[in-house]
């Protein structure tokens, strides 16, 4: 019978050894931590894992920001946004930093005179000014004079800080747990009483706080301490914008709507931000120098133009005041670089403005990307090759970044690292189920060891190694004879006993059983695997001791056999040594087998076929007995003619080991008394 197997192609380069098996556990153990750290982090993951990029969901926005970077969602900035920059010219030119209130006065007087829509300060005034009551007071009147000029409603916007949210339900505990609370900073009332307008500018998010420092969304609106919803600075000055009160703004179910603006947040009112890349931005929405929106003579050294803002940059505009000098210190971590604290609320503005909003896809669709493609995936592995599967691998991966990208451009974030884990572990757990599924299989007919080599081959018909061997033929002499006496049945029963006694003795000894041709039996000695086990040309002897051992135990078998009344077996042993090519062999890809080539090996089997004729049970070439060397016991028969060989060859019948001397007497004496000897 020959050994010939359908082993599908399989990408061997995964699999080191027998780690197949840890290579399954290992990616179904990973899905499932990676399905509770994405949807249950809160829960399942530490605090110190939750507070750092090793969450899974912040990977995921590293592909955010990878996506806003390379290919982004705004493609202009709104023409009616201009950011006032408190830069170095500006310090230069009006002094150190704070300044007199009085110049924000001039400011704000200026701006209003020459029809401004808004003015947003992302400046806090929230104790009193250096040069005293009075100089406050002028910035109060300009604020009154400026809502004055604007039909009565707000024009200038400042900026406050919330405390955190009051958690009592009780109206006494609540009043007390906010007169305790001091972390709320307002603007001054002097300033709110002359009519001006404040929003919060709180940076921190759930998200910021949660994956790290980068401002990636920001919070339109929070309850303060007292429970009433307060929007932010970007939000009412948009609401000024549009000559809105703070009662006009609408908070609906994940969505807020100012004027003509309907913006889609989340359940806590927080929105990504589309930013615009920095060189663009920077270059699109350069700041303007505070001091040109003054009016007051520049420093002679003033890079750029020394004019004042003119009017027509002025009408109708949304002005955002806030400080651009390095020195000053107000840079925030973007997803596009560190930029001033300016920019994070002029890109906040832009993205309303512009309607360029980004939104995270729903569940359900993040679901069907996760089911979807690795199931696809399955369907093409499980029915091709190694190579067209890496290849479908590939493509999957492409399709992957390719609907991410068109989703993104459209404004929606497909998280894509869950899909992307999910196919190749996939495609890691598929082909580990293949190799052990096709590894048990096998070792169903042959040794574990040539069932693993035989996997690693991959499928390559032409997997062999050329090496120093010892071959082994065994074959039932009389077998045709004995069919004849005995039903099939019978002797399928008794072959089945026969070579489950001889094969584990000549794997014990580090042969491999090749191949079984009904009654005899094809055996390597010396092949990669086994040449580990033992030193160079030890095969020899290896070989010659299976045999003996052999022979023993079919003499205690055939005395079992005579018991019972079933026919005995009697066994001849050839033996050959030489360099084989020994490895796995093919039509094709689909039907291997693992075998020796070689002229040993014919040689052996016609050794074998001389074994009864010349009086020895077991029998072996010159080669053999070389190799072997006294460590054997042998006597030199004759040289002999092979069919098909051009040169003689002389064979040696081999009687026990060295220093076995009550093995080679008995064997001695079986010899003697074989009737058929010659």
């Amino acid at each position: 019978m020959s050994l010939t197997l359908r082993v599908r192609r399989l990408p061997s380069w995964f699999f080191v050894s027998n780690w197949g098996r840890r290579w399954f556990l290992g990616g179904l153990f990973m899905l499932v931590l990676y399905t509770a750290c994405v949807f249950y982090p809160r829960t399942i993951l530490p605090t110190w894992i939750k507070s750092s990029r090793l969450c899974w969901y912040g990977y995921e926005l590293l592909s955010y920001d990878a996506l806003l970077k390379k290919v982004g969602i705004v493609n202009r900035i709104d023409s009616h946004l201009t950011i006032l920059g408190i830069d170095d010219p500006s310090i230069e030119a009006v002094g150190q930093w704070p300044w007199p209130r009085s110049v924000h006065g001039t400011l704000v007087r200026r701006l209003a005179r020459e029809g401004a829509a808004a003015i947003s300060f992302d400046v806090l005034f929230a104790d009193p000014g250096q040069a005293g009551p009075a100089d406050d007071a002028l910035l109060a009147r300009a604020i009154g004079a400026a809502r004055a000029q604007n039909g009565g409603h707000p024009l200038v916007v400042l900026a406050c800080r919330l405390g955190p949210p009051v958690t009592s339900q009780d109206p006494l505990e609540r009043q007390l747990e906010h007169t305790v609370n001091d972390q709320e900073v307002s603007p001054l009332p002097i300033f709110l009483r002359a009519g001006a307008a404040q929003g919060f500018i709180d940076e921190e998010t759930s998200l910021s706080q949660t994956y790290g420092p980068v401002l990636r969304t920001v919070s339109l609106a929070r309850r303060d301490a007292r429970g009433q919803m307060v929007a932010s600075l970007d939000l009412q000055a948009l609401a000024v914008y549009q000559k809105l009160s703070p009662s006009q703004i609408i908070y609906g179910d994940h969505f807020i709507r100012v004027g003509r603006y309907t913006i889609p947040t989340n359940a806590r009112y927080e929105m990504f931000v589309a930013y615009y890349p920095v060189q663009q931005s920077i270059d699109e929405l350069e700041p303007v120098s505070y001091v040109r929106a003054l009016g007051v003579p520049m420093p002679a050294d003033f890079v750029g133009s020394r004019l004042p803002l003119p009017r027509a940059l002025v009408k109708g505009r949304l002005f955002l005041v806030g400080a651009t000098a390095s020195a000053l210190g107000d840079m925030v971590s973007t997803p596009v670089g560190r930029v001033a604290g300016v920019y994070v609320h002029a890109q906040v503005l832009n993205t309303i403005m512009t309607g360029s909003y980004i939104r995270e896809t729903p569940l359900s669709l993040y679901f069907i990307t996760m089911l979807a493609f690795p199931v696809l995936l399955l369907m093409v592995i499980s029915r091709t090759s190694g190579l067209v599967g890496l290849l479908a691998l590939m493509g999957a991966v492409l399709a992957l970044a390719g609907l991410t990208i068109v989703l993104f451009a459209h404004g929606w974030w497909l998280r894509p690292l869950g899909p992307l884990v999910t196919l190749l572990l996939t495609f890691l757990g598929f082909s580990a189920y293949q190799f052990i599924r096709g590894h048990m299989l096998l070792r169903q007919f042959i040794t574990p060891e040539l069932a693993h080599d035989l996997l690693l081959a991959g499928g390559t018909a032409a997997h062999t190694t050329e090496c120093d061997c010892t071959i082994i033929f065994s074959d039932i002499r009389g077998f045709t004879t004995l069919n004849e006496r005995v039903s099939p049945s019978t002797m399928v029963r008794l072959l089945k006993e026969y070579h489950s006694l001889t094969v584990p003795i000549y794997e014990k000894h580090g042969g491999r059983c090749l191949d079984y041709l009904g009654d005899a039996q094809m055996v390597v000695y010396g092949d990669p695997s086994s040449m580990r086990r033992m030193g160079k040309h030890k095969h020899a002897v290896a070989a010659l001791a299976a045999g003996l051992e052999v022979c023993e135990a079919i003499d205690r078998m055939n005395e079992r056999w005579v018991a019972r009344g079933d026919p005995p077996f009697e066994v001849g042993i050839g033996c050959c040594s030489g360099n084989v090519a020994v490895g796995v062999l093919g039509a094709d890809t689909s039907h291997l087998q693992y075998t020796a080539i070689g002229d040993v090996t014919n040689t052996a089997a016609r050794v074998q076929g001389l074994s009864r004729d010349l009086h020895a049970p077991v029998i072996a070439a010159e080669s053999t007995i070389e190799r072997a060397g006294d460590e054997v016991v042998a006597e030199k028969i004759r040289a002999v003619s092979l069919k098909g060989k051009s040169r003689d060859v002389t064979v040696y019948r081999i009687l026990g080991l060295a220093g076995d001397e009550g093995f080679v007497a008995r064997m001695r004496a079986r010899v003697a008394s074989d009737p058929d000897g010659t």
